[in-house]
């Protein structure tokens, strides 16, 4: 279906030229609304940015259906995938292929561009369940074989693997790179995964056949928290890794002040098994925004974390997709991290308030530290007087950030 909207969900969806020494190739992209970052963030496939065989990137001319164009996208604006540069490729059989996303991260200061002619950006979730994608229908946004009219189709999902998501859409040539858009329970757009393959048209014509009474899929990268882990570490502005001081408590001033105690901070103990606790040391944890709303003033709603130990950078260079999440236990009122491929209900976080405290959506157990301690030994036998970490119902420990 073609059309050429400025309405939701087209406006988010883009056309692509990227340059390369053999010549232009013309793609699809989009912008996600991801909180924290001042960069315009558009999600492609990789090889938009990687052509094997098609020599260095030269530039890529970003076009938006509001005719908003940004002509000189450099090279060091564009990202790939890790996993998908050691190996390029369009086979959709190669393992590599599920790696193929990418990012444009665009400097605002550097492009002018007017506030009305802003794209804004779509809603994303990185958590969905594989039974909850398999129940909706998802629709592809693109402009096939580079045309400047955008086309979208429609259909319901065959298959959701770990890394994938599987649909009978016609997509040519273009569209790779187009948002995978899925409805949530509000009626919303909410990008899901990243198209990357195409059924081999020509050959189901041949064959008198279309991609839903074959055995062909169209494919996309399915949005994951591995994949949103790495798209974050390209954004030089976004706050990956954070450090979370305990806010000292509000107390009057004695009249003689008491030696001064040492900030605690908020962090993972090292091993294989990591803990959550509070020290009197500074020190980071990860947060990957797992989920955010539209853009706009109107949309109502906050964005989502998964937070991780900071271990969690070593394992990027790595093609599995486990890692440590902390999960907050409401029945039995525990704090840990769990090694998991998905985030699950207990392991979204949110950020509540100026006081920044930690707890689950619409959860009455915010993340509290504790006065009580424990002694707490390191490898080299120094005793840590840890603060213990849980939850408690009431207002919870607030953190500055």
């Amino acid at each position: 279906m073609s059309m050429e909207s400025t309405d939701e969900p087209s406006k988010w969806v883009c056309r692509l030229e990227s340059y390369f020494d053999d010549g232009p190739f013309c793609g699809t992209g989009f912008v996600a609304n991801i909180p924290e970052t001042k960069k315009l963030c558009i999600f492609t496939a990789a090889h938009n940015i990687i052509r094997k065989g098609a020599g260095d990137l030269k530039k890529i001319r970003v076009t938006f259906p509001n005719k908003l164009v940004i002509d000189d996208v450099k090279p060091e604006e564009c990202f790939a995938s890790h996993i998908y540069k050691q190996n390029p490729t369009i086979d959709s059989t190669n393992a590599n292929a599920v790696w193929d996303f990418g990012l444009i991260s665009i400097d605002r200061a550097k492009h002018t561009i007017a506030q009305d002619m802003g794209p804004g950006g779509c809603a994303f979730n990185v958590w969905r369940t594989k039974q909850d994608l398999l129940a909706n229908q998802v629709t592809v946004h693109g402009y096939r074989e580079g045309k400047p009219g955008q086309t979208k189709g429609t259909s319901s999902l065959d298959r959701v693997d770990s890394h994938a998501l599987y649909y009978y859409i016609d997509t040519i040539g273009g569209v790779s790179g187009g948002p995978i858009f899925s409805l949530d329970d509000d009626g919303n757009y909410v990008a899901v995964g990243i198209q990357y393959n195409n059924p081999p048209m020509p050959l189901l014509r041949k064959l008198k056949l279309t991609p839903s009474n074959s055995n062909y899929h169209s494919q996309g990268t399915r949005l994951t928290l591995r994949v949103m882990f790495e798209v974050l570490t390209w954004l030089d502005d976004y706050p990956l890794q954070r450090a979370l001081q305990v806010r000292p408590p509000k107390t009057s001033p004695p009249k003689a002040s008491p030696p001064k105690a040492s900030p605690l901070y908020l962090q993972a103990t090292k091993g294989t098994r990591p803990n959550i606790v509070a020290r009197p040391s500074p020190a980071k944890i990860i947060f990957v925004v797992v989920d955010a709303p539209k853009s706009g003033p109107a949309t109502g709603g906050r964005p989502h974390y998964s937070v991780l130990p900071a271990s969690a950078m070593h394992y990027l260079s790595q093609s599995g997709l486990s890692f440590y999440m902390l999960a907050l236990d409401e029945s039995r009122l525990l704090v840990s991290f769990e090694k998991l491929a998905t985030p699950g209900q207990k392991h979204v976080m949110s950020i509540l308030g100026k006081k920044k405290t930690l707890a689950l959506p619409n959860s009455k157990f915010p993340l509290t530290v504790f006065p009580s301690t424990r002694d707490s030994s390191c490898g080299c036998g120094c005793i840590t007087q840890d603060q213990v970490v849980a939850l408690k119902q009431g207002s919870g420990t607030s953190f500055l950030l």
